[in-house]
């Protein structure tokens, strides 16, 4: 029997492999050293946002631009209750995530999965944070391509679209 855990390491060993950077994959060199001083919130609201149907994936531990496995130092890797804390702080509604450190070929590498059970868009961003205070209160991001991006009117639109059509789906 394959344990969640079992199938998100294979899952994410073969995004490792294809070395493909998607919509729905990311990949970073780094963990987030300062959870308060990152683009984790943006990053996470951005995948949630996503109406792929999919789980999205967050690769730590691979050099983005060479796709190169380079991996993370154990230390960086913050764990998922400390994550899930800040996510709760800094994203209305939460969003469930999972995430794991895990050996891969020599070095460790790290993710964190974005459910495709997150459906209730929009993720919106509840407090200022990250570095710089650029993140502000009220945004909401979307993943376009392989860019992070603030939605615009036609993203809320469809995603407001898809709850609606999902509700009708309901018995």
């Amino acid at each position: 029997m394959t344990t969640n855990m079992e199938a998100n390491r294979k899952a994410v060993e073969e995004l490792i492999r294809n070395r493909a950077e998607t919509m729905r994959v990311d990949y970073k060199r780094d963990f987030y050293e300062k959870l308060h001083a990152s683009d984790f919130p943006k990053d996470i609201a951005a995948f949630a946002n996503l109406l792929s149907g999919q789980d999205r994936y967050i690769i730590f531990g691979v050099e983005d631009k060479t796709r190169q496995v380079v991996g993370i130092a154990p230390q960086t890797y913050i764990p998922v209750d400390t994550l899930d804390a800040y996510i709760s702080q800094t994203i209305e509604p939460f969003v469930c995530i999972e995430s794991e450190m895990f050996r891969y070929e020599d070095c460790w590498v790290a993710y964190i999965k974005v459910s495709a059970e997150n459906t209730n868009q929009p993720y919106v961003i509840k407090e200022t944070c990250g570095k710089g205070s650029k993140i502000e209160k009220g945004d909401i991001y979307i993943r376009k391509g392989t860019c992070n991006l603030k939605a615009d009117r036609m993203d809320l639109d469809a995603m407001y679209l898809q709850r609606i059509t999902a509700s009708w789906k309901k018995p």
